[in-house]
């Protein structure tokens, strides 16, 4: 829906990677808590801020 979505510190979120990266991949590529809380964290307010400021139309989807 929004293309490609920056991630800090990880790879770029994609309709492809996504379900494996947050599915169980996250907790064996970051196995720290907190250090994980932040990463997905940081994806989460990554992706709002590509909804909230780009042409997308979430009703449309």
């Amino acid at each position: 829906m929004t293309g490609p979505v920056k991630a800090p510190g990880g790879p770029p979120i994609t309709a492809q990677n996504a379900a494996g990266l947050f599915g169980d991949e996250v907790y064996t590529r970051i196995p720290d808590l907190d250090e994980r809380n932040r990463y997905v964290q940081g994806v989460l307010q990554a992706v709002f801020q590509r909804l909230t400021t780009s042409d997308v139309d979430v009703l449309r989807w």
